[in-house]
């Protein structure tokens, strides 16, 4: 059907921390809602991951960055 990505902003004071605390995760959800079901591949998922990363980077956005380690370069 669908989904939806919450974010309560009661504790969220700006926009920037607003930005970490949706991003990468909106990514996810993305890739999630529109990949068919029986071709979702994690492993895929977090090799293509680091393309959206600096797509974030170059809009300057405030995400959290992930650990190095699981991201396949």
């Amino acid at each position: 059907m669908g989904a939806q990505a919450q974010l309560w902003t009661e504790y969220i004071p700006d926009p920037r921390k607003l930005e970490y605390m949706a991003y990468p995760r909106l990514v996810a959800l993305c890739e999630a809602l529109w990949s068919r079901k029986d071709r979702r591949d994690y492993g895929d998922f977090m090799t293509r991951l680091p393309v959206h990363l600096k797509r974030l980077d170059a809009l300057d956005v405030n995400y959290r960055k992930l650990d190095r380690a699981k991201v396949t370069p």
